[in-house]
């Protein structure tokens, strides 16, 4: 029985990573979704969101008005059922 926090079957393979920006200290965001495609219809299983290596110094050099940060989107490896209950 898998609750809500249960962990998801995810492909370590199949990666889809991107650097996303928010601007004016978190006021504007870049807004991402993952690419369909990419996980061949199953949908992501966990995304996790990490600074950049370069997030300290841009952030410093630029007052924090940008600020990137890197999203890595994981697969998940079931197939959702495609009729409902």
């Amino acid at each position: 029985m898998a609750g809500p926090r249960a962990p998801v079957a995810i492909d370590t393979q199949q990666i889809q990573t991107r650097t996303e920006w928010s601007y004016f200290w978190g006021l504007r965001q870049s807004e991402w979704t993952p690419d369909p495609t990419g996980c061949d219809g199953k949908g992501a299983g966990r995304v996790e969101v990490h600074f950049a290596w370069f997030t300290a110094p841009l952030m410093l050099l630029t007052l924090g008005v940008a600020v990137p940060a890197e999203v890595a989107i994981y697969c998940d490896t079931e197939q959702a059922p495609s009729n409902g209950p």
